[in-house]
Formats: C-alpha cells, structure tokens, sequence
C-alpha cells in the first residue's frame, strides 16, 4: 500500500509582514505572497501558475499593480504578461 500524500504542507520562512494578513485570527501569506511562493517552487505547472494568477484577479484577491514588485519572480512576471498580454 502506497503512503498517503500529505493534505497540508506546512512551510516556515521569515517572511516580510506586509505579505502576511490575518484570518480568522491566524497569520497567513497575503494572495500575493502565495502567488509568489507557488512561482517559487521547482516544478511548479505554468498552466496551474496562470490559473491561480487568474482566479486571484477575477476574485479581486490581487490587483494588477501589485504585479509591480521588484522581488516578483521571472515566472510570475512571465505568466502575467501572457495572461494579460501587457509588460508587466
């Protein structure tokens, strides 16, 4: 029998606190910061990547502005830029 796969993967990083907020009473990344993580993570789908930036958009979790930091990584900037067709 195969092991089960994990439901919650539990990450700890030191992490900016302008890209946390609360919820509920617990400290979470902001949609932006997660956004940046998932971007972050070796093997990540591009496809799974542009359809959370997508998701996030429409939900008005994110604004486009927010795409405008420095540290953003490539592949995110990369993504948004096919999704919206712009530079981002």
């Amino acid at each position: 029998m195969a092991p089960a796969l994990p439901i919650i993967i539990l990450h700890r990083a030191d992490i900016p606190v302008e890209d946390t907020q609360g919820i509920l009473g617990v400290r979470c990344t902001t949609p932006l910061r997660a956004l940046m993580d998932l971007a972050g993570e070796r093997g990540t789908d591009t496809g799974l990547l542009s359809q959370a930036i997508l998701e996030a958009l429409a939900r008005g979790l994110v604004r486009r502005d927010q795409f405008e930091r420095e540290d953003l990584p490539p592949v995110l900037r990369r993504e948004l830029q096919v999704i919206t067709g712009a530079h981002a």
